[in-house]
């Protein structure tokens, strides 16, 4: 299994991936980022001012192509990123985490601690052979991104109760249709 910390940064990763697909204009509104510093207990008291936000819409642009990377592609763009920003990694407790680690000083940019926390996750998935829970929804009219935490890798779609419910549904109509039947047997 993977460890919270790997599991927080990827979240935080497929969350602006699919908040950059989306249609909403050019920066992430001040509602989305504070939420997302909320629900992923990120250690950032910073400001959150349009040019930050706007950077955090062009951060899940940029890592969109982790999520069809082969492994020694990650592996590659993981130590280059760390390279880049000279991550010196840490150990820290707050807000009732436990003990994890921190790669950047407390003044480092929100856009570069995403960026080295999802390195040093992509880090962990790639070591431990499982770069493949890195995942596109398997809807057809869906391309958000997701990472896989079960245990048999079998989340195929970023939300069962979305895309999982309308291709199946989707499935059953077509064999009820296929075997003569319009709709279903009450």
């Amino acid at each position: 299994m993977l460890i919270p910390d790997t599991v927080r940064s990827l979240g935080v990763c497929a969350d602006l991936v699919n908040y950059a697909d989306a249609p909403q204009g050019e920066a992430v509104t001040l509602e989305w980022a504070k939420s997302m510093i909320r629900r992923y207990k990120m250690s950032y008291a910073g400001p959150l001012d349009a040019p930050i936000r706007h950077a955090l819409r062009q951060l899940g642009a940029q890592f969109r192509p982790l999520f069809e990377m082969k492994e020694a592609q990650l592996a590659q763009w993981a130590n280059g990123t760390v390279r880049d920003l000279r991550i010196y990694p840490q150990i820290v407790t707050h807000d009732g985490l436990g003990w994890h680690i921190h790669y950047f000083e407390p003044d480092t940019p929100l856009v570069d601690r995403i960026r080295g926390s999802t390195a040093m996750a992509a880090m962990d998935i790639v070591q431990r052979g499982e770069a493949r829970r890195l995942r596109i929804c398997a809807a057809e009219d869906c391309n958000n991104v997701f990472l896989d935490t079960t245990r048999n890798l079998s989340k195929i779609f970023c939300d069962p109760a979305g895309c999982g419910n309308r291709v199946h549904g989707l499935r059953f109509r077509q064999r009820n249709r296929a075997n003569g039947q319009d709709s279903p047997v009450q």
